[in-house]
């Protein structure tokens, strides 16, 4: 009888203790950045849009050097997910009109995944912050850069629907 209440007590204990650690796991991956597009994230129910950029809008084609069509802005939110990871810091500069959080994020060497999108050729400089690193990019036909495209806020503009 001591036997089966003692097995009975651990197997309760192990069940609390499982749903424990599921719950904990479910905590911890909602804390998690999510790639929305290339300069959009959330983490939790908070909207973060990388400040000083513009990348391609999710639906968004471009042409290659060949005249082909692909998709830019999935190559670019694929260009993004590559660069956030469980070390990237996130810090604050304002709140927009769509009240998302703006925000530069630094990997966990202190590098600018803002900046990073631009050289890479996945985000192009919204003003002037990173303007060289976008002259860069151009000159070595990195990303979008490397055929033709619209620049992502004119895409939006004749897209608004």
């Amino acid at each position: 009888m001591f036997m089966m209440k003692r097995n009975k007590n651990l197997l309760i204990s192990m069940f609390i203790v499982g749903l424990l650690l599921i719950k904990s796991a479910e905590l911890f991956a909602v804390d998690k950045y999510r790639v929305v597009d290339g300069d959009s994230l959330e983490k939790g129910n908070v909207r973060i849009r990388l400040i000083d950029i513009d990348a391609p809008e999710f639906y968004q084609k471009c042409y290659d050097e060949n005249n082909n069509s692909y998709e830019c802005g999935k190559m670019a939110l694929r260009a993004l997910e590559k660069l956030i990871d469980n070390k990237v810091v996130c810090k604050a500069k304002a709140i927009d009109k769509y009240k998302r959080k703006l925000m530069e994020c630094f990997d966990e060497n202190n590098n600018s995944i803002n900046q990073q999108m631009v050289l890479s050729g996945w985000a192009v400089s919204y003003g002037n912050k990173f303007k060289e690193e976008e002259m860069k990019a151009k000159k070595q036909k990195s990303g979008i850069w490397k055929g033709r495209f619209m620049r992502p806020e004119l895409y939006r503009a004749l897209h608004k629907n």
